[in-house]
């Protein structure tokens, strides 16, 4: 592996960390930067970030059970990809 590639998988981590504490806080980011050091707690990171993402962009989001029960069978709906 040469020097170019390991500075590339370096700065890309690094982003994963910045990304993380810029969208849910100094916490997140700490977390982030533990799993990218030590990849450890894998399950615990991708829970942490998939409660996170919830709370951040989808929580707010309106939703009514009630006309969902009247669509029709087919999923015509929207689809949530995470």
């Amino acid at each position: 592996m040469g020097w170019s590639s390991t500075m590339g998988k370096i700065r890309t981590k690094l982003q994963y960390v910045c990304s993380a504490t810029r969208l849910f806080g100094p916490r997140m980011g700490m977390t982030s930067l533990m799993h990218h050091l030590a990849h450890r707690n894998i399950g615990a990171y991708y829970a942490k970030l998939v409660e996170a993402s919830w709370k951040r962009f989808m929580k707010d989001i309106p939703f009514d059970a009630d006309a969902l029960a009247t669509m029709p069978v087919t999923n015509d709906g929207p689809i949530w990809v995470m």
